[in-house]
């Protein structure tokens, strides 16, 4: 509980949060507390609650909280041995996952957003369709918040002293929603290719064919500009 620095509005909230976890101690003493354990506990509680043992509830919740947000194939460890200061993919991811979670929300926005995150995922084990279209949105717009996050955390982390690298937060997003995060995502080295790369097109239009090579699922987008014609008479 107590007061935390926001990575999206690059200042410390006006107000306090609460964040819990629910860990077997006889495992491990080195305990991370983040929105990912927060999650977690509270569909740990009602697992355990209907009669699952912990270890089997902790397996499942982190299991069926890590395909909600389709990072299945990101995080191995349990989310409560991360920290966004690690420098791993799981860090990048836990990043990600929190700067959606913030997004441009005050303290009590997001202090009743998570409440609803919690309520959702621990009763269910996933989002209903509400609360997924309300991450698909926020997902829409977090994407040119992204870099300025990642500079904010290093500069922030700097300021108290420690040096911290951040790896590519855009690769633990699923931006299409198909349960993959990153999916979408270039890899280094690859490119998308389309050729002819640049086609003209004269004012009557016509049919053209470009041929798009590409190692991952492309997605076009049409626009349509409208130019008016602009007549200048000598004075």
């Amino acid at each position: 509980n107590g007061y935390f620095y926001n990575e999206m509005q690059d200042a410390l909230s006006n107000g306090t949060i609460t964040l819990k976890a629910l860990v077997d101690l006889s495992k491990s003493s080195n305990i991370n507390i983040n929105v990912l354990t927060h999650l977690k506990a509270a569909r740990i509680k009602n697992l355990v609650a209907s009669g699952v043992d912990f270890t089997s509830a902790n397996e499942q919740a982190q299991k069926e909280l890590l395909d909600a947000f389709g990072l299945s194939s990101h995080i191995k460890n349990d989310v409560s041995s991360i920290s966004m200061t690690d420098g791993t993919d799981e860090a990048a991811a836990l990043i990600a996952i929190s700067s959606l979670i913030l997004m441009d929300r005050s303290d009590a926005e997001l202090a009743e957003y998570i409440a609803t995150l919690c309520s959702d995922f621990g009763e269910l084990g996933y989002f209903s369709s509400y609360t997924k279209s309300q991450i698909n949105d926020d997902i829409y717009y977090l994407a040119e918040d992204l870099p300025n996050i990642k500079e904010n955390l290093i500069n922030k982390y700097q300021s108290l002293g420690t040096t911290v690298s951040i790896n590519n937060l855009f690769r633990h997003i699923d931006w299409n929603n198909d349960g993959t995060a990153g999916n979408e995502i270039l890899k280094e080295g690859e490119s998308v290719i389309a050729e002819p790369s640049v086609v003209e097109i004269p004012a009557d239009g016509g049919e053209f064919n470009v041929q798009i090579t590409s190692p991952i699922r492309v997605y076009l987008e049409s626009q349509v500009y409208y130019f008016t014609p602009v007549v200048i008479v000598p004075s």
